[in-house]
Order: structure tokens, then C-alpha cells, then sequence
């Protein structure tokens, strides 16, 4: 992502927050991603990944059927 720099504010506080959310924008990283158990999908489109509570797997759809993960 092509972002600019945040400005320095002179407040120490806020330029170090600001410089976290501008690191974080420009590599986001998350530590862990939770799904909430669906009977079915919202919709079917490639790239959709959902939590199967009927048979507890997790689901991605590749733009022609649903696949398994394991």
C-alpha cells in the first residue's frame, strides 16, 4: 500500500501512535482470525471463507463449489 508518512504532531503520545496505525496500514498483520459458525455460506463467490456448523470444517468457496479445509 502506498501510503504517506503521518505528520509530526510534537506530541510525543500521539506521533508514536501514529506511527503503529501507519506501520500497521502499510503491513497488516493479524495474530488470529475468528469465525462465527454459519449453517451456509452468505453468499458463493470466489474467495468466501466460512465456519460449516452443520459439519464443523471450515469452507472457502474457489469460484465453482465450495472446497474443505483441513
Amino acid at each position: 500500500m502506498n501510503l504517506r508518512p503521518p505528520p509530526i504532531t510534537g506530541n510525543p503520545e500521539l506521533d508514536d501512535w501514529l506511527q503503529e496505525a501507519y506501520r500497521f496500514l502499510q503491513y497488516p498483520h493479524f495474530h488470529q482470525i475468528r469465525l462465527i459458525e454459519r449453517a451456509t455460506a452468505s453468499e458463493e463467490k470466489k474467495g468466501v471463507i466460512f465456519l460449516d456448523s452443520d459439519d464443523d470444517t471450515i469452507k472457502g468457496h474457489n469460484g465453482t463449489t465450495w472446497k474443505n479445509f483441513y
